[in-house]
């Protein structure tokens, strides 16, 4: 289920994923981001499982223009 969450929060751009994203990513994309003491819990079992969910998922390059190294 945490996956799901974490699938939307990635390809999803609505209310709740914009305030997860300024209050917890900041301007780190997920892949950075680590859990800190202080952060939900919510966000504590996202980070537990994020390892695993980015290890089953793939993305395409195209043109370069959206990726960042």
């Amino acid at each position: 289920m945490l996956g799901k969450w974490l699938f939307n929060l990635l390809n999803s751009d609505g209310i709740w994923q914009q305030l997860l994203r300024n209050k917890y990513l900041r301007s780190i994309p997920l892949s950075q981001a680590e859990w800190r003491q202080g952060d939900s819990y919510f966000l504590c079992g996202l980070m537990k499982i994020k390892h695993e969910f980015f290890s089953f998922r793939a993305f395409k390059v195209q043109d370069g223009t959206q990726v960042r190294f």
